[in-house]
């Protein structure tokens, strides 16, 4: 018996820094604000560095398996296609799955999955110039000196219950900026979508 705990032992200390764990992050894509599901191929990036891609099924669902980053590390997902229909969420990884990473058409949604906030050098990670498995043209948003730019036919979308704070300039249009608001009204919770 105690031959068998040493080599077991010995089989551990050996293979574990060879143990990879994985993640899986999955989400839907919509072709409005989270109604109308869409189909899509889908990009996700970690860190700017790390590129997976997959397609989502006939309802807009999709699930791509990481490999698990450090706590903290940006994830940028968006729609990758070459119609024009565009759309991108951007959080920050904290441990084990990743579920409800939705992708809304024409859209940045900010988010995370630690204790937060979102801020704009974790969207700086991976935008239209930024990060090498990144710099693509379905990427409507770039970080420089800090300062987020979305292209005018996108909106920033704060996920409920999420914070954002910048740490720099948002250049955008009233139209351009969405916020999630939540209520409890006899006992229900409400989300609303206000446009400003």
């Amino acid at each position: 018996m105690k031959i068998i705990k040493i080599l077991l032992s010995l089989f551990i200390a050996f293979f574990s820094p060879y143990v990879v764990f994985a993640s899986m992050i999955s989400g839907t894509v919509y072709s409005d604000d989270g109604v109308t599901q869409a189909t899509s191929t889908i990009k996700l990036v970690v860190n700017g560095t790390t590129a997976y891609a997959t397609t989502t099924d006939a309802n807009g669902a999709y699930a791509i398996s990481v490999t698990d980053p450090i706590a903290g590390t940006p994830v940028t997902a968006w729609m990758d296609n070459s119609n024009g229909i565009t759309g991108a969420v951007v959080t920050r990884f904290n441990s084990g799955n990743i579920t409800g990473l939705d992708i809304y058409k024409n859209e940045l949604i900010v988010r995370h999955e630690d204790a937060g906030p979102l801020v704009n050098s974790d969207i700086g990670a991976c935008d239209s110039v930024n990060g090498s498995a990144c710099a693509s043209q379905n990427l409507h948003m770039s970080v420089s000196g800090g300062n987020l730019t979305l292209l005018s036919d996108w909106g920033l979308y704060v996920w409920s219950g999420k914070s954002f704070q910048p740490g720099g300039q948002l250049p955008l249009k009233q139209e351009q900026f969405h916020l999630v608001l939540e209520e409890i009204l006899n006992g229900a919770l409400l989300l609303r979508h206000f446009l400003f």
